[in-house]
């Protein structure tokens, strides 16, 4: 299960502006308001279902993916 959510549209956070989950390569990609954007690796499917249902996007986050899975910051092309 691969989904891209968009804040106001999917969710509302007043840090998140868009999160992409790619079920193959197992990764969440974290868009940020202020610009930046965060790659989280080796993301199971119940993690993601996890995130994508969690009420603070930015709580569950820091609390469950940002201390558990390795972060990747990408540029913003990417």
């Amino acid at each position: 299960m691969s989904f891209v959510k968009t804040n106001g549209v999917d969710f509302n956070s007043t840090n998140i502006e868009r999160v992409e989950y790619d079920s193959g390569a197992k990764t969440l990609k974290v868009s940020f308001i202020g610009g930046k954007t965060y790659q989280y690796d080796d993301i199971d499917s119940c993690a993601a279902d996890s995130f994508e249902s969690a009420d603070s996007k930015t709580r569950f986050l820091n609390e469950s993916i940002a201390r558990r899975f390795a972060v990747l910051p990408l540029e913003p092309s990417e």
